[in-house]
């Protein structure tokens, strides 16, 4: 918004069309001659359509604004998409891993319970385990198969001493 000349409470661009008729004014009143209406109207005119083209360059300066909005807004949009899918994602692989940490929790519970039948005593064995001796770093491993059953594997390897 323009500001208002506190002397004549008009707006500059109205300001500098009067002023421009005082100058003709003053030329023709040297000459002898009057403002026609011709030329106020031409000076009018030519600040009408100076106000129009730059409410036109407004326009496509706001325009070209708001593509660039929408395109930001369109690229935040396939970013969250890319990753909400990753999170789905990440999401299988823990309900996969969950899973697979229940049935070989169940194994387990079923192995203890048919070794407690056999009459083996779990908690005697518990010292010549080979993860509790110094000496060996066991590996586990577990393989489920497509029925749900799981497939327990141990390697045994020598820990590497420190020097």
């Amino acid at each position: 918004m323009q500001k208002k000349n506190p002397k004549t409470h008009l707006k500059p661009k109205f300001l500098k069309a009067l002023y421009r008729l005082e100058n003709i004014r003053m030329k023709n009143s040297k000459k002898g001659g009057v403002v026609t209406d011709i030329q106020i109207n031409t000076i009018i005119r030519g600040y009408i359509f100076k106000d129009i083209i730059d409410t036109e360059r407004q326009n496509e300066k706001l325009w070209r604004r708001l593509d660039w909005y929408e395109k930001k807004i369109d690229q935040y949009q396939s970013s969250s998409l890319t990753i909400r899918e990753g999170y789905k994602a990440t999401i299988e692989e823990l309900h996969s891993k969950f899973f697979n940490a229940v049935r070989s929790y169940n194994s387990l519970y079923y192995f203890a319970k048919i070794a407690k039948d056999m009459g083996v005593k779990m908690r005697s064995y518990n010292d010549e385990l080979p993860e509790n001796e110094p000496e060996f770093d066991p590996v586990f491993t577990q393989v489920v198969k497509e029925d749900g059953s799981v497939i327990n594997k141990t390697k045994n390897y020598k820990k590497k001493r420190k020097k």
